[in-house]
């Protein structure tokens, strides 16, 4: 530079044109990165309207569940939904059943996940109500995400559904999960009948299992005795928090507790979930008529103020 000379200047009306310059691009990228979302959406939707044999569209629908599981993962909602909703959008014949209620079930789990729990009931409902008999175990499933909605009443009203046909199918797996449930809910009285209707169950199932010498393989899952109550811990009473666990027990032969673990919302309830779980008495697993061992068994334990 000659010694002297003035340095180029820069003036103002410059900045702005180069400050509205870069405004667009941003927007454009904005806007084509929009386009792209849509094309892809367009794309995924083609996919399920356009396969051609039952084989085709259920391979498709596996493969996107495994993307969508796969972003579940990361925590990233709505990129793993929307690999779901093209396959429940999608009108074509060739669109097995089965592929449909396995893309609704994952779509509840990616809801459930983001704690969207009133949305998951919703989908549950859709999902229960394309079978032709709703199973105990789907409107189990859908009065728990009622529960976790805040939904009371709605999930009160589908547990006595699920607890009408669980029992008129002596379905002892779906019993054990609305006892559970029941102690968790604080409903002593439903919690105490339906052990009793589960009693009956299960000796109608040991003699089926004595007449036939045991030929046949009867299950009859652990279950707990008696109701299960926690102590509210005062830390938690004076500082009104509220919260939920879940407690997985290991069922000795004996009916004892053994290996207990805890997963609460707020560490403050572990140690009086883990000691309601200890003194809890179980029936052990019985399979053929013989007790067996080390069973797993989940308690849902519920810390309310209300």
């Amino acid at each position: 530079m000659t010694v002297g000379a003035r340095a180029p200047t820069v003036s103002v009306l410059d900045c702005l044109v180069n400050f509205r310059g870069l405004e667009l691009v941003r927007v454009f990228a904005i806007l084509a990165l929009c386009w792209l979302c849509v094309l892809q959406a367009s794309a995924q939707q083609r996919i399920f309207e356009t396969c051609n044999s039952r084989s085709e569209c259920a391979s498709a629908t596996a493969q996107h569940i495994k993307l969508s599981d796969d972003l579940l993962s990361r925590h990233k909602y709505r990129d793993a939904a929307q690999y779901l909703y093209p396959i429940l959008a999608a009108k074509n014949d060739n669109l097995p059943t089965q592929s449909r209620m396995d893309a609704s079930f994952a779509l509840i789990g990616v809801l459930s996940e983001a704690d969207l729990f009133g949305y998951a009931a919703l989908e549950a409902r859709a999902l229960n109500t394309q079978t032709e008999a709703p199973s105990s175990e789907g409107l189990l499933y859908e009065a728990r995400l009622h529960d976790l909605s805040g939904d009371r009443d709605e999930a009160s009203a589908i547990y006595a559904d699920a607890e009408a046909l669980a029992i008129a199918a002596a379905n002892l797996k779906t019993i054990d999960g609305l006892i559970s449930d029941y102690d968790a809910r604080n409903d002593t009285a439903r919690a105490e009948t339906l052990r009793s209707s589960r009693r009956e169950i299960a000796e109608r199932f040991d003699r089926a299992c004595s007449e036939a010498k045991c030929r046949s393989s009867i299950e009859v899952p652990a279950v707990a005795k008696n109701s299960i109550r926690a102590e509210y811990p005062s830390t938690a009473l004076r500082e009104k928090l509220s919260g939920t666990c879940r407690v997985y027990v290991s069922v000795s032969e004996t009916g004892e507790a053994r290996d207990i673990r805890t997963d609460c919302s707020n560490s403050v309830f572990n140690d009086s979930a883990y000691e309601a779980a200890r003194r809890t008495r179980f029936s052990p697993r019985f399979y053929n008529g013989a007790p067996q061992p080390d069973y797993d068994v989940i308690l849902p334990i519920e810390f309310s103020l209300r």
